[in-house]
């Protein structure tokens, strides 16, 4: 997984100088692989069908559900 920080900070300038800088915190972007996602998962959320072969297939003109992705991070500062 890869998370990048999103947001810009912000200046507020006065007599030429910045008199005041803000940090805008628009959250996080980032990327998911996964080498194995639960049947269950592709056909309750991600809506994909299983065809005559028992092969899950996308349907394109079919939305997926919302889910939530949680997530647990340990980090070790040294």
């Amino acid at each position: 997984m890869a998370l990048d920080a999103n947001g810009e900070p912000s200046n507020f300038y006065a007599d030429g100088y910045a008199y005041y800088t803000i940090s805008n915190n628009m959250g996080y972007n980032g990327d998911l692989e996964l080498a194995m996602v639960p049947e269950q998962f592709r056909t309750e959320v991600l809506k994909e069908e299983l065809d005559s072969n028992k092969v899950l297939v996308e349907n394109a003109n079919v939305e997926t559900a919302n889910f939530a992705l949680l997530l647990c991070v340990q980090m070790s500062i040294i």
